[in-house]
This record gives C-alpha cells, sequence and structure tokens, in this order.
C-alpha cells in the first residue's frame, strides 16, 4: 500500500488515481475530460464523459502555463490493472515544443523514480511561447500504455495557479484528502470568483458556494487579493471503487468582467 503523495499540480490535469482495495474489478474507468481553453475568454468548462479509458499511465505538470525559461516540473504515475503501482518500469516521456522540436527522456535518461510507482522529470527546454505537447508512456503487463496532455509557455499571463494535491490516493488508508489551490494575479483585478469544477462523486468539504452541474459539482468562491494573491482550498473522500482516473478543473477565475480559464487537458 501506498501513501497518498501531495505535490502541486495544475488543476486541468491533476489526477487522482485509487490505489487497490478488496473488490477491484480489475478495469479502467473512463476518465472525465474537459475542454482546452486557456487565456481571457468568458467561455464556461462544461465537462463531458471521454470515450477514453484509463490506460495505466497518467501525467501532471506542477502548473499550466510558464514564462519562457522556466522549468517545468512533471510527474508520471504507473498503476497496473489491479491498481497497483508499477515500480522499476521503463518510462518515456517526449514533449514536443511549439516549433515541432521533439525532446526524449527515459528511465535512462532524465526521468527519476520517486518511488510508489511515481516518477519525476524537469524539462527546461522553454524558450519558445506556444503549446507543448507532453506524451508519456510505459509498458504495463506487457502492454504499451500511453498518455497525453500539454502546457504553455507565454510572456504574459494573467494567473498563475498551483494547487498542491496528492496524484496517488489510498481510500483504505486516509478517509479525506486536502486541496490547497494559490492564486497569484498579474492583473489590477481586487476582487475575484473563483470556479472549481470536481467529479460529482466526491464527497466535498468546503466554504465554497456548491452547486450540481450534470455530473460535476462545481465549487465557487468570491476572494479579495491581498498583495495580488489568493488562496482557497477544500477537502473531498471518494466512493471505494478502483482503479479510477480523475480530474480536478479546470478552475476559472472570473474578474473585471472577463473570465481566465486554465490550461490543460
Amino acid at each position: 500500500m501506498v501513501n497518498a503523495k501531495a505535490m502541486q499540480t495544475n488543476a486541468a490535469v491533476a489526477m487522482l488515481v485509487m490505489l487497490p482495495i478488496c473488490f477491484s474489478t480489475g478495469l479502467f474507468i473512463p476518465l472525465w475530460d474537459f475542454p482546452a481553453i486557456a487565456g481571457n475568454d468568458s467561455i464556461a468548462a462544461t465537462p463531458v464523459l471521454s470515450p477514453a479509458t484509463y490506460t495505466g499511465v497518467s501525467a501532471n505538470t506542477n502548473r499550466s502555463i510558464y514564462l519562457p525559461g522556466e522549468v517545468v516540473g512533471l510527474e508520471i504515475v504507473l498503476l497496473d490493472r489491479e491498481g497497483s503501482p508499477v515500480t522499476g518500469a521503463c518510462v518515456n516521456l517526449s514533449i514536443t515544443a511549439p516549433d515541432n522540436v521533439t525532446h526524449q527522456y527515459s528511465t535512462h535518461d532524465g526521468i527519476t523514480e520517486i518511488g510508489g510507482g511515481v516518477y519525476g522529470a524537469a524539462f527546461d527546454h522553454t524558450g519558445v511561447e506556444g503549446r507543448y505537447c507532453v506524451n508519456a508512456s510505459a509498458v504495463i503487463e506487457e502492454e504499451e500504455c500511453s498518455f497525453d496532455t500539454y502546457f504553455l509557455v507565454q510572456s504574459a499571463y494573467d494567473f498563475d495557479i498551483m494547487r498542491t494535491a496528492e496524484s496517488v490516493i489510498d481510500p483504505t488508508v486516509q478517509d479525506q484528502f486536502d486541496v490547497v489551490v494559490d492564486i497569484v494575479s498579474h492583473t489590477d483585478a481586487g476582487t475575484v470568483v473563483i470556479r472549481e469544477c470536481v467529479p460529482s462523486v466526491f464527497t466535498v468539504f468546503t466554504d465554497a458556494d456548491v452547486a450540481y452541474e450534470n455530473d460535476t459539482t462545481v465549487l465557487t468562491w468570491q476572494r479579495d487579493l491581498v498583495d495580488a494573491r489568493t488562496s482557497v482550498n477544500y477537502s473531498y473522500s471518494v466512493p471505494m471503487e478502483c482503479p479510477k482516473l480523475y480530474e480536478l478543473g479546470p478552475m476559472e477565475i472570473g474578474y473585471d468582467d472577463r473570465v481566465f480559464v486554465e490550461a490543460g487537458v
């Protein structure tokens, strides 16, 4: 059994993967997929059920948007079909920059096994602005498994959103799991409205206003910024089913009649 491990992740790709419980079905369950919207457009993120299934691999970056030259932290999680962590695996990572240059990493070069099926890497080739496509892959139980996501590099954007949450959880060891989201504004806004989406199967403990839209629970806070910063937090519990893959976000921040929507899928 592996204890929950916290890291800073970008909301739209924060994966919560359950570890083994006694009545595991051995099947991978469909994940939640949100539109890939980033920037200042006033577009609501409407979650839909993705036809894709969890392949045994998931990947997170520690933020969704970076300045040119910043280092991107990545975390890759591997589970087998019973929901158990895969250790000692050969993990491959490819990151394709907006200029179509692809950088390759592996557990032999650039990827470090952290423990409990979790692998880490750092990417520092962020000199070109635009969208960077990420593919993580590994052989699990003699099958090639992969996961795709992305992050953005921009010289200017309105908010940094940094979520601290577990990427691997075990509900047989812990009843509730905490999420803290720190927000830094690069605007002149004094007050923001923060909107977070989580799967409706979560039992959420929060000071936010709570609403329900289709199969999503929507948490909403209004916050005054102090020194251009604020934070929100909540806790959640999950059903005793495994293995499953969930997403948190994307987060929306309303300010001055505009809406900033986090990047990532």
